[in-house]
């Protein structure tokens, strides 16, 4: 069966849901902007020094926002359960990562001051280095990025509008995982912000599938 063999349907109201996104890069933006003003603690474990840098990796990284865009889209379109529950496990990801952040604002100190290769995917890093608190990289405890790409794929595995579709699953699950690694290969993020996703996230999981879950009437 094909993506193509189910009906679409008409978004209600439950698309407002979108709007979230308007607060989030606000509150983002100004905290990205007032981290080198808040004394942020450097984050930084050995094992980090054993990583490689590795700008082949730049291309899951950028993949992370179309990935957020399709899964969210496309749930929105396929199946209102679905959709609510990865805006719900989304938002509550992006709201405790903020407001960690807000309380704990951090910082590393790991970006390559001399990049070991010269090509178009070392552009592209430097180009994202440039856009992205060029002085003091913020908001990176826990990593976003990691934590975002996990409830995705959970959402992806969870969803009843792609059940039966094994490789659109183990493609999420495999995007993710290379998205995560990303993180430390292109020195975006150290060790220690991978696994506070990791441990943010099993909480967050339980929460939405087993405590508050989304009414029968969603589907």
């Amino acid at each position: 069966m094909n993506l193509s063999s189910s009906k679409w349907r008409r978004p209600g109201r439950e698309a407002l849901l979108l709007l979230y996104w308007i607060p989030h890069f606000i509150w983002f933006e100004l905290i990205t902007y007032l981290t080198p003003r808040m004394n942020p603690h450097v984050i930084y474990s050995p094992t980090d020094d054993w990583i490689p840098f590795l700008e082949v990796f730049i291309l899951p990284y950028v993949l992370w926002y179309f990935y957020i865009a399709a899964v969210q889209l496309y749930f929105l379109f396929k199946n209102k359960r679905d959709f609510i529950n990865v805006t719900k496990l989304l938002y509550i990801a992006l709201f405790v990562s903020m407001l960690i952040c807000t309380l704990f604002p951090s910082t590393h100190e790991l970006r390559p001051a001399v990049f070991p290769r010269d090509n178009l995917l070392t552009d592209a890093v430097k180009f994202l280095y440039s856009i992205d608190n060029p002085t003091m990289p913020a908001c990176i405890l826990p990593s976003m990025h990691v934590l975002v790409s996990l409830v995705l794929a959970a959402a992806v595995l969870k969803s009843e509008c792609l059940r039966g579709k094994t490789l659109i699953k183990a493609g999420a699950c495999v995007l993710s995982v290379l998205i995560c690694a990303a993180t430390v290969f292109i020195k975006q993020h150290s060790v220690v912000d991978v696994y506070a996703a990791c441990a943010l996230f099993v909480p967050i999981y339980f929460a939405v599938y087993f405590i508050w879950k989304t009414k029968e009437e969603a589907a």
